[in-house]
């Protein structure tokens, strides 16, 4: 497939090679694989998704996508925060808020979505220290603006009760996104309902999807 610049020169750098290598290494001590899926998505019962980290398996990634480097960085990440943590990964939040999007009522559905969301947002952090670490040619005020959009996106699923990657993904929203990152969920909560363009734009993108 063709990929934008952006991603072309990612490909061409050292640093990209360098990553790779280190990834195979790392995973392989702990027993756990890279997997490179070479199809657009992977999928689950919410829909398609690029890739993810189980301490079971490793990291895998969809590979026919023009931004699965990107989305390696954040799954190693993920393995990276694992390993440093004492191998532990709680998947408690995400059962939960599993639990309710299939219809099951929880307890505390707002402090399981930060919790959610606190995770995901070291992750982010994490991933452009990667960045920066492997001198991967990246610009990294894009690479929040996208990140950011995946944060608010928490916020959406928070207010709609619907998983729909679409939204985190759609270039409108992305581009009305700032390029730091804000200090804590509670922050990216705040800001989403204060900011009416972010959520229309949001909801839009939902819309164009439906049938």
């Amino acid at each position: 497939m063709k990929y934008p610049p952006s991603i072309e020169r990612v490909f061409d750098s050292n640093g990209w090679f360098d990553l790779i290598s280190f990834s195979i290494d790392e995973l392989e001590k702990e027993n756990l694989l890279l997997i490179i899926e070479e199809k657009p998505y992977l999928q689950d019962s919410y829909g398609n998704f690029r890739g993810y980290f189980s301490e079971d398996v490793g990291v895998c990634v969809a590979s026919k996508n023009e931004y699965w480097p990107l989305v390696l960085v954040h799954e190693m990440a993920h393995f990276l925060i694992w390993k440093q943590n004492d191998k532990h990964l709680d998947f408690g939040p995400n059962m939960l808020l599993d639990k309710w999007l299939e219809g099951g009522d929880i307890d505390n559905l707002y402090e399981t979505i930060l919790s959610c969301m606190d995770d995901e947002l070291l992750a982010e952090r994490k991933a452009v220290e990667i960045l920066q670490q492997f001198n991967i040619p990246y610009d990294i005020d894009v690479y929040i603006q996208d990140a950011n959009a995946y944060m608010f996106f928490w916020c959406w699923v928070y207010d709609h009760r619907k998983w729909d990657n679409k939204v985190a993904n759609s270039r409108k929203v992305i581009n009305l996104c700032c390029n730091y990152f804000l200090e804590n969920p509670e922050a990216y909560m705040l800001d989403y309902h204060k900011n009416h363009k972010l959520r229309l734009a949001m909801n839009e993108a939902h819309d164009a999807g439906k049938s």
